[in-house]
C-alpha cells in the first residue's frame, strides 16, 4: 500500500484513501478533500470535530488519530489468533497464552433437583475451584432475560462499569471509574422489579432457590446468607474488555460469584469475549465461553483470578454475588467502625476550620482598629475638641458620627479619644 500524503507534503490527497485524482472538497470548511461521497461520510466521525476550523494541525492530528485507531484495531483483532492482546501498545494487557475453551461442561442438566444441583456444585468448587453448567434454566426464559436487559440499557440505566472502592461494596458512592482496566457497561436491580423485568426477577429467584441448598454441603463455618443487587452487564462489540481481577479481594463478604450469560450461537474464536479464570493452586487457566443459558460459579475471592478478554460482538450477563454470612457481618463492623472514625475527623477538621475563621476574623478587626487608631491620630487638638462639643449633646453619639459622614470602623477610636480629651 502506497503511504498517505497530507497536506504537509504540499500534496492534496483523499484524506481517506490517498487518491490524487477526482478530487473534491468539503463544502463546509473547504480544508478536506474526498475522491468519493462513501469516503467523505466513512471519515465524518473524525472530520466533524474540527470542519469549519480551517485548521490544517487539527485536520493532521485527527487524520493519524484515525489511522492509529486502525491500527489498534488490527493489533487487537490479530492479539485474538495469536494469543497476545496488545490493544496497540507493545506490552501485553492479557495473559498471553493461546484460547483453551472448557471443551464440555461439569454437567448439563435440565434436572429441577436442587438437593442434587446443591451437592454437585459445591463438590465442584470444593475440588476446581469453579463449576459450569449449560441448560439449567429454560432457554425461553433465557432469551427473555436478554430481552429484560436490552430494554434496561434503552432505559439509560446501564452505565460505565465501576470498581469497588468500599469494603461492603455496595455503596455507588464509593466506586470509581477506570477505563483502562474495564470497559463494559451495567446496570443493578435488586431482583424485584417484576413489573418492570419480570424476566430478570424470575431468574435471579431461581437462582436464589439453588444457592439455597449449598448451606447443607459448604465445609467450615461457611454459611449463604444475602446476596448483592444483581449486576446485567454488556460488553460492546468493540473490544470491550475486564482485566485480570479479583471479585472480593478484601474481604467484603462475597463468597460465590454466580454468572448466567446470555449469547446465542456465540463463536469464541470469532467474538472472543471468554472469561478466563486462573484457579489457585493449579498453575493452569481455563476459558470459559460465555453461551447462551450457561451458569458459572466461582469462588469469588483470591482462588480465582479472573479476566473477560476482548469482545467483539455484544456480550450479555447477568452476575449475582452471593455473601458468607461472617465475613459480611465483619466487614459491616470494620466498615461502621470506620465510618464512626471518619466522622470524628470530620468534626475535628470542622472544628479547626472554625477556629482558622475565628482566627483570620480577629486578625480582621485588629487590622481595621489598628488602621482607625491611625486615621485618628491625624487629627488636630482643635479638630478634636470641636468634635468633642457636636457629640456632648447628643443623644446617640454614633448616629450623629455617621450622620457626619464618619464611617463606623473609626466611631470607636473617635469616641475613645474624645473621652480621654476630657479627662486630661
Amino acid at each position: 500500500m502506497a503511504e498517505k500524503q497530507s497536506y504537509a507534503d504540499g500534496e492534496l490527497v483523499c484524506e481517506v484513501c490517498g487518491k490524487k485524482t477526482d478530487l473534491r472538497r468539503c463544502s463546509r470548511c473547504k480544508q478536506v478533500l474526498y475522491c468519493s461521497r462513501e469516503h467523505q461520510v466513512q471519515h465524518w466521525k473524525f472530520h466533524k470535530n474540527i470542519c469549519r476550523k480551517n485548521d490544517v494541525k487539527e485536520i493532521l492530528h485527527q487524520k493519524r488519530k484515525a489511522e492509529q485507531e486502525e491500527l489498534d484495531d488490527f493489533n487487537t483483532r490479530t492479539a485474538m489468533k495469536s494469543g497476545t492482546d496488545t490493544i496497540g501498545t507493545s506490552k501485553p494487557k492479557y495473559d498471553t497464552r493461546p484460547l483453551k475453551l472448557l471443551s464440555v461442561p461439569c454437567l448439563t442438566s435440565k434436572s429441577q433437583d436442587l438437593e442434587f444441583l446443591g451437592q454437585f456444585i459445591t463438590k465442584e468448587l470444593d475440588e476446581k475451584g469453579y463449576c459450569v453448567i449449560d441448560g439449567l434454566l429454560k432457554d425461553e426464559l433465557c432469551h427473555h432475560v436478554l430481552e429484560d436487559i436490552k430494554k434496561l440499557d434503552s432505559k439509560g440505566v446501564m452505565k460505565q462499569g465501576m470498581l469497588a472502592g468500599g469494603r461492603t461494596s455496595g455503596n455507588d458512592d464509593e466506586k470509581v471509574t477506570k477505563a483502562d482496566i474495564r470497559s463494559d457497561i451495567i446496570g443493578w436491580l435488586q431482583g424485584t422489579e417484576k413489573e418492570d423485568f419480570p424476566y430478570i426477577c424470575s431468574a435471579v429467584s431461581q437462582m436464589d432457590d439453588l444457592v439455597s441448598y449449598f448451606n447443607k454441603h459448604l465445609k467450615g463455618n461457611l454459611f449463604i446468607a444475602g446476596r448483592t443487587k444483581a449486576m446485567a452487564a454488556c460488553y460492546p462489540g468493540n473490544g470491550a474488555y475486564y482485566m485480570q481481577h479479583v471479585d472480593n479481594p478484601c474481604k467484603d463478604g462475597r463468597l460465590i460469584t454466580c454468572i448466567l450469560y446470555l449469547n446465542k450461537d456465540w463463536n469464541s474464536e470469532k467474538y472472543g469475549g471468554v472469561l478466563r479464570l486462573f484457579p489457585e493452586g493449579s498453575g493452569d487457566y481455563v476459558d470459559v465461553a460465555p453461551l447462551m443459558n450457561r451458569m458459572l460459579f466461582f469462588w469469588s475471592d483470591r482462588r480465582n483470578p479472573h479476566e473477560v478478554r476482548p469482545a467483539f460482538k455484544n456480550r450479555y450477563a447477568l452476575t449475582v454475588w452471593y455473601f458468607d454470612q461472617e465475613e459480611r457481618q465483619q466487614a459491616k463492623s470494620e466498615y461502621a467502625h470506620a465510618q464512626k472514625d471518619i466522622n470524628k475527623l470530620n468534626r475535628r477538621v470542622a472544628q479547626v476550620q472554625v477556629s482558622v475563621k475565628e482566627v483570620e476574623v480577629s486578625n480582621l478587626e485588629q487590622k481595621i482598629h489598628n488602621e482607625a487608631d491611625n486615621a485618628v491620630a491625624g487629627l488636630s487638638k482643635d479638630e478634636i475638641e470641636a468634635l468633642s462639643v457636636l457629640v456632648a449633646g447628643q443623644a446617640n453619639p454614633r448616629e450623629f458620627l455617621t450622620s457626619l459622614g464618619i464611617a463606623s470602623s473609626i466611631q470607636d477610636s473617635l469616641l475613645q479619644l474624645i473621652h480621654h480629651q476630657k479627662n486630661t
